[in-house]
């Protein structure tokens, strides 16, 4: 069906039921071969380190809660702040990506349906406004990406007076509370992200997933709940873990959630070792709570001298000792 429609554009609206969807505005042409797609994925299993204060720590430890914050509650006053572009620049990528799969699989060309933009401008620019309402609302924790690191140490472990929380989470534990680790992108760029760049990098994992599809099977693949899911969750992901190259030291991973403002009942699941650097009294503190109430959890003492590092635990006669005093 060269030129043909494959969606009225009566039915556009339907077609943005949480994510922009651009399946309404095209038509084939003809091509030719293309490019081989991303294949990202998710990993089921992740490591990651929160420093907090002794009190922090003590805090959660009694909740058996890790926090999701709003962006507000963070140090970072751009937090998930961006502007998006227009519906042109969004359908622009779109098309182009839909074509690269057509070339690929020596299918005809697809092309915009001249009566189309105006009507998906007005359903983006609604789409838009949803979207940030949302993402003004994600609950954010931010972690780290190793337990030795001197200046998260200082900045949020009241400079080594603190612990730090070894978490660990699995994929059916993130998929039970609809949680998402995401890595944080540093730029000195201004933030005007287009939301198409996460649709290309979804649609070009279908041609793999599934490639006895033909193109427009893949397209109509696109209006299924599981493909809108992934979109929106890489969407919004992307779109709050952005920060300042000023930050880039950090190397920060984001626990992500659909609300913020939220104490999650998680820590006895993730939480595997705590590590520390001074067996101060607040740091006695928490591991007499810990070892009383997680009796099976590891210690691991840092100690930095010279720029070295070197590891090692309680011994068993200090973690008596600390059993052994009421709190």
């Amino acid at each position: 069906m060269a030129g043909g429609v494959i969606y009225q554009a009566g039915s556009l609206l339907a077609l943005f039921e949480s994510a922009c969807n651009p399946r309404g505005v095209f038509v084939r042409e003809w091509g030719k071969k293309g490019m081989e797609p991303s294949t990202e994925t998710n990993p089921t299993t992740l490591t990651t380190y929160k420093y907090l204060s002794a009190a922090g720590a003590l805090r959660n430890l009694r909740e058996g809660s890790v926090y999701l914050a709003h962006r507000d509650q963070l140090n970072d006053t751009l937090e998930a702040r961006f502007d998006l572009v227009d519906s042109e620049a969004f359908l622009d990528v779109a098309l182009k990506t839909v074509n690269e799969v057509a070339r690929m699989r020596r299918e005809r060309r697809w092309s915009l349906r001249a009566t189309s933009t105006q009507e998906f401008a007005e359903v983006t620019r609604k789409e838009d406004e949803n979207f940030r309402s949302f993402c003004e609302n994600i609950g954010i924790c931010s972690l780290a990406q190793r337990p030795d690191h001197q200046a998260m140490w200082a900045y949020y472990s009241d400079w080594g007076r603190g612990v730090c929380f070894e978490l660990e989470w699995t994929h059916e534990l993130m998929e039970m509370h609809q949680l998402w680790l995401h890595p944080v992108h540093y730029t000195n760029a201004p933030r005007i992200l287009n939301r198409a760049e996460d649709w290309r990098a979804e649609f070009l994992q279908l041609p793999v997933r599934y490639p006895e599809k033909s193109l427009e099977e893949l397209l109509d693949y696109i209006l299924e709940k599981d493909f809108r899911r992934r979109y929106g969750i890489r969407s919004a992901a992307r779109s709050v873990s952005i920060k300042h190259t000023d930050w880039q030291h950090e190397q920060e991973l984001r626990l992500l959630g659909p609300h913020s403002r939220v104490a999650l009942p998680v820590l006895r699941a993730t939480l595997r070792r705590v590590h520390y650097l001074q067996l101060s009294e607040e740091v006695a503190e928490v591991f007499r709570y810990l070892f009383q109430n997680y009796p099976k959890m590891d210690v691991v003492w840092h100690k930095f001298e010279h720029g070295q590092l070197s590891d090692g635990q309680l011994s068993n006669s200090q973690i008596m000792e600390l059993k052994a005093v009421p709190l």
